[in-house]
């Protein structure tokens, strides 16, 4: 498998249209940011395929980090390419100091509003779940 992203974690519980509830132990020490899994409150992940998995057990949850890398890549640089495409808008159409500073609004709002239209046609990554060792 290609590099990836690893959470540890509990299983809290098992449902039975496949998906299972995880509470994270770890997250990913670069970042910490705990939003794949909240610590302590449990996540409920639709992982179809997975064999039953007994309450209590141990997983690792690893998300590709490639996928990771590509979807940051549209969430924060494609509003900070419309911000900035704004901006040179504005300059460009004049009207002193307001004339940059709402081409960038504009711009920031337009790359926000584009990057929501865009997520529901983009791939989410798969996630992996195994075994902890």
């Amino acid at each position: 498998m290609a590099e990836s992203l690893v959470a540890q974690g509990r299983v809290l519980a098992v449902h039975a249209d496949g998906a299972i509830t995880v509470e994270c132990a770890s997250t990913c020490p670069g970042c910490r940011c705990g939003r794949l899994l909240t610590a302590g409150q449990g996540r409920r992940l639709l992982l179809p395929g997975l064999e039953p998995r007994a309450v209590g057990s141990s997983v690792e949850i690893a998300a590709p980090a490639a996928a990771l890398l590509r979807a940051s890549v549209w969430i924060y640089g494609l509003p900070w390419v419309a911000l900035l495409s704004g901006t040179l808008l504005g300059v460009w159409l004049g009207h002193g100091d307001a004339g940059p500073v709402t081409g960038a609004m504009v711009g920031l709002v337009a790359g926000v509003i584009a990057v929501r239209a865009l997520s529901r046609w983009m791939a989410v990554p798969r996630l992996e779940v195994r075994a902890a060792r």
